[in-house]
């Protein structure tokens, strides 16, 4: 894997078996064909879309695949034909077998070549921002409230906020109000790894507060919902939310919930609970919501 320009040209050169000009032509002409689409992705970049580590690596892969494998071979560099004679003869020259798919085949290498060349500097920089979107997510709970000992009726005690999910869940479970379609209560502590399902580290207390509940609570049966802003495709959206509500559910099941009790499914970019018109209000539809269908 190229290294630096020099090193970029050389390997084009070694490939190509062609002069530095040449060589420097056809990394113009590559790169020219590879920036395009990458200027496109990262203008329409969204929260749902992919890094540009996996943007890269896709892109590799599918340039890769269409390589005939005796092209990537030693010996796909050149094809010869020597004559045949019924005695030995004098040396003939070798005759070169002209294509017109060599043109296209070198291009196509070399936009691999450019591909690893960029993805190799890519590989160290998702940690950052996965720290800035936790950092992000955290300023829109607002105030959630001093926390305090709730106790619950198996014995235990929660260690909750005031306005947290988990102390107005609890409140809605013990009240006299019926279930409905229409009452849900959005998680307030639950971090996802950008554009991922993966959930954070932090994300475990108020997991585990809501498999206490479940036990504490036994007839109760939740619905978990994903959610999504609108800045990317429906189909994209919609895959997205359903992974991370299928994640919660798989987290809670893990923790200790029984998986008979809890279902989970993606909207996508339905529901939103405030305009997607600034950045702030888009992440506060990507959320993840829980309905109480049974207590």
């Amino acid at each position: 894997m190229p290294d630096s320009p020099d090193s970029l040209q050389k390997t084009v050169i070694n490939a190509t078996k062609t002069t530095p000009e040449s060589a420097n032509a056809l990394i113009a002409l590559g790169s020219a064909l590879l920036f395009k689409p990458m200027r496109d992705y990262l203008y329409g970049r969204t929260q749902q879309s992919l890094s540009l580590k996996s943007w890269l690596q896709k892109q590799t892969e599918g340039a890769i695949n269409p390589i005939p494998a005796a092209f990537l071979a030693p010996a796909a560099v050149s094809d010869t034909v020597k004559p045949v004679s019924a005695a030995p003869a004098a040396p003939q020259p070798v005759v070169q077998k002209k294509s017109s798919k060599w043109p296209w085949l070198l291009l196509l290498l070399l936009i691999v070549l450019l591909l690893l060349f960029l993805l190799r500097g890519c590989g160290e920089k998702e940690a950052p921002v996965q720290a800035q979107q936790s950092s992000d997510s955290r300023s829109l709970w607002g105030d959630l409230g001093a926390f305090f000992s709730k106790a619950l009726p198996d014995g235990k005690t929660l260690n909750i906020p005031q306005n947290g999910v988990e102390n107005r869940l609890i409140a809605f479970i013990e009240s006299n109000e019926p279930v409905s379609a229409d009452r849900w209560f959005s998680f307030d502590r639950l971090l996802f790894k950008t554009n991922s399902a993966q959930l954070e580290p932090a994300s475990q207390e108020q997991l585990k507060n809501i498999v206490e509940i479940l036990r504490a609570y036994p007839k109760v049966k939740l619905k978990l919902g994903g959610y999504t802003d609108n800045t990317g495709t429906d189909e994209i959206n919609m895959k997205l939310s359903q992974d991370r509500a299928d994640a919660v559910r798989q987290a809670l099941i893990e923790l200790g919930a029984d998986n008979t009790r809890i279902e989970a499914q993606g909207y996508g970019s339905a529901h939103p609970v405030a305009p997607n018109d600034t950045d702030e209000n888009r992440a506060k539809n990507r959320r993840i919501d829980i309905m109480v269908t049974e207590k």
